[in-house]
Order: C-alpha cells, then sequence, then structure tokens
C-alpha cells in the first residue's frame, strides 16, 4: 500500500513542475576556413545557414557556422573536430555557464535555474532477498516558467522512495529502521544577467524526507542558495556561493560559504572550489574522464563512445542519504544510508528527447546508522552486506 500511495504520488508530482542541463552557446566568430574544412559536416548538419548581407556577411556566416558545428562536434570527423580544438581562444564565443557541460553540476546545487522543460526517472535494485535487497527510485521534474535576455525563473518538483527488504535494527540502541523512507521536495530557481557579464541568483526549496513525510515541523527539509559570478577570462569565471540547509552531507542550519573557479577548454571543464569541485576531460575522442565531489559524495567515471549513439562507462561512487526519522529523540540526528559502487553501464539515445542509462556492479560497505551527523554512529548502525545490482535511468527534455 505504501509503494503504491507512492506512486500516486509521483503521478501527482508529474502533473506539477521541474531543468536541462545545457542552454544554446553565445554568439561568437570561427575562422574563415571552416567551411571549406567542415564541408562535409556543414552539408549534414549545417547546411540551413545562409550567407548574410552587407559588410560583416562573411563574419556572420563564419559565426552560424561555428555554432553549429561546435553542436555537432561529436559528430564531425577528425580534421573538422581538430580544426574547432584549434580555433585561437580570441575566436571562441563568448560562453554563458549554462552552455558549457560541465556547468551541468551547478544545477545539482541548485545554482543555475531550468531553461526547458525537463522529466527523469531513475532507480536501483539490489535483488538478494533479506538483509541485502533495497530498491530505490527517483523521479524529477523541472520547468521554466519565465524567461526574458536577462532574467529566468523555474520550479522544480521531485520525490525518491527507499525501500528495505528486511526490517534492521541499530546496533547498541536498538533503534529500528523504517522500512520505506521517502523525500519530496518543491524549489524555485531565479537567476539574473547583470552589465558586464556578470550572473546573480538563488534557489529556495521546500520538502519533507523521512519515513513519515510531512508527519510533523521535524521531518521538514528546508534549503536555500544563493550566488554571484563574473567573468575572468574568455575561458573562467569566478562564483561566490551561500548554501544553507537543514538535510546536507556537511552541516545542518549553518550558512556554508562557499566559492568555485571555472576553467574551460574544447576539451577539459574544471570546477574547483569549496564546497564542490568537478572536472570534465576528454583528451581523446570518444574517452570522456569525469570526477565530482560534494562533501562526502564522490562520483567518477571513465566513458568511451558517443553518448549521442552509444556510449559505455565504469567508474567509483560514495553515495550518501540522510532522512529525518519521525520521533526520534534528538531532532539533531539523521538516519544515514551510506554505500560504495562501482558500476559497469552504457547510455544511449531512445529517441531524439528522450536519453537512457542501463548499469549493473557492485555495492560494498553498505550501512545504515544514525547520528548528529554524517560519520557520527552514536546512535548504532547496521550493516546490509555487499550485493550486486542493477540501475536505471530515463531522462526526457522538451
Amino acid at each position: 500500500m505504501i509503494r503504491s500511495r507512492f506512486r500516486n504520488a509521483l503521478v501527482w508530482i508529474a502533473l506539477l513542475v521541474g531543468t536541462p542541463l545545457f542552454s544554446e552557446l553565445a554568439q561568437g566568430e570561427g575562422p574563415s576556413d571552416l567551411e571549406s574544412i567542415c564541408r562535409d559536416e556543414v552539408k549534414r548538419d549545417c547546411s540551413f545557414v545562409q550567407p548574410s548581407t552587407g559588410d560583416n556577411a562573411s563574419d556572420s556566416k563564419n559565426s552560424a557556422l561555428f555554432r553549429c558545428l561546435l553542436k555537432h562536434e561529436s559528430d564531425a570527423s577528425p580534421a573538422c573536430r581538430e580544426q574547432l580544438k584549434n580555433v585561437p581562444v580570441a575566436e571562441l564565443p563568448k560562453l554563458p555557464p549554462k552552455a558549457v557541460p560541465g556547468f551541468a553540476a551547478l544545477g545539482i546545487l541548485g545554482l543555475l535555474p531550468a531553461t526547458t522543460p525537463t522529466v527523469s526517472y531513475g532507480g536501483w535494485v539490489t535483488p538478494e532477498q533479506g538483509s541485502r535487497g533495497v530498491e530505490y527510485n527517483r523521479l524529477t521534474i523541472q520547468v521554466p516558467v519565465y524567461q526574458d535576455d536577462k532574467d529566468t525563473f523555474s520550479m522544480s518538483a521531485g520525490g525518491t522512495s527507499l525501500h528495505f527488504g528486511e526490517q534492521h535494527t541499530l546496533s547498541g540502541s536498538g533503534i529500528p529502521v523504517p522500512e520505506d523512507l521517502w523525500k519530496v521536495e518543491f524549489g524555485g530557481s531565479y537567476s539574473r544577467k547583470l552589465e558586464d557579464d556578470k550572473l546573480i541568483g538563488g534557489r529556495i526549496s521546500f520538502g519533507s524526507a523521512s519515513d513519515h513525510p510531512f508527519a510533523d515541523f521535524d521531518v521538514i527539509t528546508i534549503g536555500a542558495s544563493a550566488f554571484y559570478s563574473w567573468a575572468s577570462t574568455e575561458r573562467s569565471r569566478w562564483m561566490l556561493t551561500i548554501l544553507f540547509s537543514n538535510n546536507n552531507p556537511i552541516i545542518n542550519y549553518v550558512p556554508i560559504p562557499g566559492f568555485i573557479y571555472m576553467y574551460w577548454t574544447p576539451n577539459f571543464v574544471g570546477m574547483f572550489g569549496f564546497p564542490f569541485s568537478s572536472i570534465v576531460w576528454t583528451p581523446l575522442e570518444p574517452w570522456m574522464f569525469t570526477l565530482s565531489v560534494f562533501g562526502p559524495t564522490i562520483n567518477s567515471e571513465i566513458a568511451y563512445g558517443n553518448p549521442k549513439k552509444i556510449q559505455f562507462f565504469t567508474g567509483f561512487s560514495w553515495l550518501q542519504q540522510s532522512y529525518l526519522r519521525e520521533n526520534r529523540p534528538d531532532p539533531k540526528d539523521r538516519l544515514y544510508f551510506d554505500e560504495k559502487r562501482v558500476p559497469l553501464g552504457m547510455r544511449f539515445p531512445v529517441a531524439k528527447a528522450l536519453k537512457s542509462e542501463l548499469s549493473v556492479g557492485y555495492a560494498f560497505d553498505r550501512s545504515v546508522y544514525e547520528g548528529t551527523r554524517f560519520g557520527n554512529k552514536d546512535d548504532g548502525a547496521a550493516s546490509l552486506g555487499n550485493s550486486w545490482y542493477a540501475a536505471w535511468n530515463l531522462r526526457l527534455e522538451f
């Protein structure tokens, strides 16, 4: 019955709201010989680019060709890709943060609003019966509400379910672990473009993460973030941030000041700072290496292939989730589910707007514990044992 209620809740959430992680490239100029070197790609992908008239006709056409070819770079010939990589910095378009794939991570932190409607669904299961059996489902919807040349405002809604195959008890304290845990969250994000390529914005969210969501005030989750960003060069930006939450992996109820230095080239995007860092590196097509760290959460990956066709990947993840168990003696306590993973999977498009990801892997060092902060097990812990798992993700962009 609980699972049925959650499925119905997810359907209701799906009728409401929710962000793509990328936007279109800003205008810029490309080299004069793009059309001759990338002749086949122009015919295949960019034949719609028409010559302009007037004094700057050639530059205007080159700008449009460069933007188009860069969008289809993964499908281009080696000679054309090499030409795009070797364009001098001065001729590269000035990219807003949302145009760079690595900036997708900022959406995770709630620092950039949605620009197109997006629905994503994913989950995983460890099929073993008994203590190792766990099932997880997640649905997120993001929708832009208002956009113009300077302002972007979006709303989002999402929910997750975590189900344990059997009852667990925390050693030492004897506290029973709920078999079903839920998260529901609603939020709104806003950004404004200022003069001199500066950006300012923020996000507010409200929800619940508990075995009985919204049962009382002690299981309510609130979050807020704000940022101020400016360009330092054509390839880099700075961002000052402040994050606040009563349910995060670093510290609760205390505003966390931070910073991010962003630097990108055609085959590298780096975001270095606190409390979040990330890199995306493609040293040689079609290889891609990624790493992101946010508090105790770590994700690393080695991928091979074109994600527009098929891409294979493996890596390592350290995942952690926290919940506010109803009727816990200390309101500061959080119930943590912690595990590490090694996946092997593939990504491929199902349709033009629908992307999928399937993987299998091994989950280890898995435990549930309760304490006042991450790693604190004063109220006891329960081991779930190592297990194989299967995971899936679907993403639909309208």
